[in-house]
């Protein structure tokens, strides 16, 4: 006939939730911790590609230039390459820059998007990589924006979508639960974002797969 009285009972119940509280607490700061490691390798890697790429066309550039001094009219490749290397220039010199992809995958419901951040010069890259991590169809990208803060923009975005978020245990998942249409709505009146996202992603995914005989 042993009791536990009233008040050691609410001390048992409040040390549990202070220990539940600090044990979110720790896990959140691993989280972050973790996503800080992430974002320097990311941008670690975007940067030797993009010196990488720099590099190459800084050759190409030569090439033409001698061609064009024999008199060989290559002056629009030139000016292409001029423009490639100064976006090279931007992205090295401006660290925050980047891409904010909004992506979708078949694999998952109609109704997820991913959201995410990329700092490689060419944004499709790191989108082709994530098409060969572990999901039988490849990603898709609804829209691409480019801006000169895409960890800030990225961040805040989430912070906004939180409530559609599908995994709310870990926040290194970025896939949201929401209404594309309602997506796109509340980016560019709430972030001023001027995004329009594709029509009809899902069945264009679905005639691509059909067309490359996948089915």
């Amino acid at each position: 006939k042993i009791e536990i009285s009233e008040k050691y009972l609410k001390l048992k119940l409040d040390e549990i939730d202070i220990r539940y509280k600090l044990s979110i607490a720790k896990q959140n700061e691993r989280d972050e911790e973790n996503r800080r490691k992430e974002i320097l390798r990311e941008q670690l890697r975007a940067e030797k590609e993009i010196e990488e790429n720099k590099d190459k066309l800084e050759r190409e550039l030569v090439k033409l230039q001698v061609q064009a001094k024999k008199g060989i009219d290559v002056q629009d490749k030139i000016d292409e390459i001029m423009t490639k290397i100064e976006a090279d220039d931007y992205l090295l010199t401006n660290r925050k820059s980047g891409w904010v992809y909004f992506i979708v995958n078949k694999s998952f419901d109609n109704n997820w998007i991913k959201c995410g951040m990329s700092k490689r010069a060419n944004v499709q890259d790191r989108i082709d990589e994530l098409s060969s991590a572990s999901v039988p169809f490849r990603f898709y990208d609804l829209a691409v924006v480019f801006t000169d803060d895409a960890y800030g923009l990225e961040a805040k975005i989430h912070r906004r979508l939180h409530k559609y978020r599908v995994n709310k245990a870990n926040n290194r998942k970025e896939f949201f639960a929401i209404d594309k249409y309602e997506l796109q709505d509340i980016l560019n009146k709430e972030f001023n974002l001027d995004v329009h996202f594709k029509e009809n992603i899902i069945d264009e995914i679905i005639n691509v797969i059909m067309q490359r005989n996948i089915l």
